[in-house]
């Protein structure tokens, strides 16, 4: 990506990358009222895309990158923050959030998706978000 968009290579690849794993995850959670790694709320989506537009940020990712699996996998486990999760297979409910995910809730995502890699898994973890009825 980098030879096709060279100020943007890596946020071109992080993004494209997350609109293929965003139809997967969405056809695999059933939609409405799920959020998960790939459909966050929109202010958080936000963040990370003017996240990816930082230079230091695009050093680390490529970095991560450059050092394979087992970089990748350090990452996740540092994300994670001493969370554990049991190795899943498929769909996997994290509970119920309320608005914007919480450093806890990342902790619980990068912790299923660490234990998938670690299992030669494939998880799709979601949270649900409660739907307000009308009064």
């Amino acid at each position: 990506m980098r030879m096709l968009f060279p100020h943007a290579g890596v946020a071109s690849s992080v993004r494209s990358t997350w609109e293929a794993a965003r139809e997967l995850h969405d056809v695999r959670v059933a939609g409405g009222g799920r959020l998960h790694l790939f459909r966050l709320p929109i202010a958080q989506e936000r963040s990370v895309l003017q996240l990816l537009q930082d230079e230091d940020m695009q050093s680390k990712i490529e970095g991560a990158l450059s050092g394979g699996i087992e970089s990748l996998t350090g990452v996740l486990h540092t994300a994670a923050d001493g969370v554990q999760s049991a190795p899943a297979d498929g769909p996997t409910s994290l509970g119920i959030v309320c608005g914007s995910l919480s450093q806890d809730d990342v902790s619980r995502l990068a912790a299923c998706y660490l234990a998938a890699f670690r299992q030669d898994a494939v998880v799709f973890p979601y949270f649900d978000v409660p739907q307000v009825l009308p009064a």
